[in-house]
């Protein structure tokens, strides 16, 4: 489990499994840990706890409207590409939602309220246009095995992925938080931009990571051990009107960890 700042809920429900396997499959969530009453699910920028309530609290059957928790003072919103799309997975999956024509509109968003296996009423919102949740710079490494432990072991990530076997590593993914890098090693030498900068280095980065608050991931770094390719500073001499510090992977790549100053 990561530890970064995101947003989250906790679900008080009956049926655990269930609703796990509901908003994991709804929403896109992964489990990252159980155990006899929780089940934590999780995104880049959201965490949802599903918390068993009590055997003795009945069970609520979402088709029958008077046992939904419509007196409830929170209802939760979840922003979907699709309305459509959605309803199909959420009606496989023990939920209901309101049929097409009780959708209605809330700005530039295309609203419909829902109900969990538990009765719990939700709402889904229809983004406007397709959505991007991020991007990722795509290194060419010398092995992959290496990198790997590199952005694991000192810089904290998670790796999301790494194969297509485990005697043939040869491609890898690697997250935190929000930030996410691809890795793959095709039998050619890294070329970093430092490396091919012949204007005394105003266009080093490989990667810029957009951190609120660098002090403090720069104190995690040291506290691992990570030398710094150039160390916590504001503007760095330069215009770009920024504050963070520079780290150099494994494979000579040079990633900004920062973010813009505050007016």
């Amino acid at each position: 489990m990561s530890d970064e700042s995101r947003s989250g809920a906790v679900l008080f429900g009956k049926q655990v499994d269930r609703l796990a396997a509901f908003y994991s499959n709804v929403l896109g969530l992964r489990e990252a840990g159980r155990d006899d009453d929780h089940v934590l699910l999780e995104s880049p920028g959201f965490q949802l706890v599903v918390h068993r309530i009590p055997a003795a609290w009945p069970a609520r059957d979402p088709a029958d409207s008077s046992a939904r928790r419509v007196t409830a003072a929170f209802k939760p919103v979840f922003f979907v590409p699709s309305l459509t799309t959605v309803r199909e997975v959420v009606d496989a999956h023990g939920g209901k939602m309101e049929p097409p024509e009780k959708e209605w509109s809330f700005g530039a968003v295309t609203v419909c309220d829902a109900v969990d296996p538990d009765g719990n009423v939700i709402q889904f919102r229809e983004h406007p246009r397709p959505v991007m949740t991020g991007i990722a710079p795509f290194f060419i490494v010398r092995h992959v095995p290496t990198a790997l432990a590199f952005y694991r072991d000192r810089l904290g990530f998670d790796v999301a992925f790494q194969g297509p076997t485990d005697d043939d590593i040869f491609f890898g993914i690697v997250r935190r938080g929000a930030a996410m890098i691809i890795l793959k090693h095709i039998g050619v030498e890294p070329i970093a931009n430092f490396t091919r900068d012949i204007r005394q280095g105003i266009a080093r980065w490989d990667a810029y990571v957009n951190v609120p608050d660098p002090d403090a991931l720069a104190a995690e770094f040291a506290s691992r051990g990570v030398e710094f390719f150039r160390s916590l500073s504001e503007n760095d001499g330069g215009d770009d009107d920024l504050r963070g510090f520079e780290v150099q992977d494994a494979d000579g790549y040079v990633l900004f960890f920062g973010r813009p100053n505050a007016r």
